[in-house]
């Protein structure tokens, strides 16, 4: 049978201008039993069931984000898909670029999102930045590359 539990598909989103790299995050809008996210970045996306990473990724940008332009372009696109293992959750990254007009459009569903952030790939090294951020999120752009692991210091 099919272990369905532990899977999400994410977007990682993207924007070239002038020669520099900017990724797309959403700001959590989290419930009180969630206290902890509210308000940090994560990459677009959630939970899937039994559909393909590719569907369910769809059904979570439209909901997520209310323009319809990401669900639409990644449908149109059929990108191939990264997979994360983070502890008992696979993860199935799909990479995703965007132009400027596209970004301007996006419109993020007030129950899912404070907004959404364009952060450059330079940022992404300030550890103010990555404070920001949930903890899976920082462990998928970590085995993704964008992110250097942190060691953990010793006492």
């Amino acid at each position: 049978m099919l272990n369905l539990k532990g899977r999400a598909a994410k977007l990682l989103a993207t924007i070239e201008e002038a020669g520099v790299t900017y990724l797309v995050f959403s700001q959590k809008r989290a419930g009180v039993e969630d206290k902890k996210k509210h308000g940090r970045l994560e990459l677009l996306g959630g939970k899937i069931g039994p559909e393909h990473p590719w569907e369910g990724l769809i059904r979570e940008l439209y909901e997520e984000e209310r323009s319809g332009t990401l669900a639409r372009k990644l449908r149109a696109a059929e990108p191939a898909y990264e997979e994360v293992l983070l502890k008992d959750t696979t993860h199935y990254v799909f990479q995703l670029p965007l132009t400027a007009e596209e970004w301007e459009g996006l419109k993020p569903a007030a129950e899912e999102s404070l907004g959404f952030e364009l952060i450059s790939v330079m940022q992404l090294r300030e550890e103010e930045f990555r404070a920001r951020l949930t903890k899976r999120t920082r462990k998928t752009l970590e085995a993704l590359g964008y992110l250097v692991k942190r060691e953990k210091k010793q006492a």
